[in-house]
């Protein structure tokens, strides 16, 4: 883990969103994305693959994000920074001191880009 030193270190703006899910009259689930805080980070691009065989789950982490502390954060919200997206794979309260999280995540690649 690469933990910031300085404030000069967190220095991208981004927006932490979570998912609202709502019952569609047919039978479906529309998923929209309410923002939660803005929030400064370290962003360190990586590229490295997990694969859990048993659990079927392929995750491609291609950046460490690190954040400052937040109890209220989870693998299933998302980070943005203007047009990039980041979901989150992982979090990590690094050493369980509530200082840092790192937050492990996979940029997505906008589907105007297929």
């Amino acid at each position: 883990m690469i933990k910031p030193t300085n404030i000069s270190d967190m220095r991208h703006r981004l927006e932490l969103e979570q998912p609202q899910r709502t019952s569609l009259s047919g039978g479906g689930v529309s998923v929209t994305w309410v923002k939660l805080a803005d929030l400064w980070a370290s962003i360190t691009p990586m590229k490295m693959r997990e694969h859990f065989t048993r659990h079927q789950v392929n995750s491609e982490i291609t950046h460490s994000i690190t954040i400052r502390y937040r109890a209220d954060v989870r693998p299933e919200m998302r980070l943005v920074k203007g047009t990039r997206v980041f979901e989150i794979i992982s979090v990590l309260n690094e050493q369980e001191r509530n200082r840092w999280l790192q937050l492990e995540c996979s940029e997505q690649v906008p589907e105007s880009a297929i």
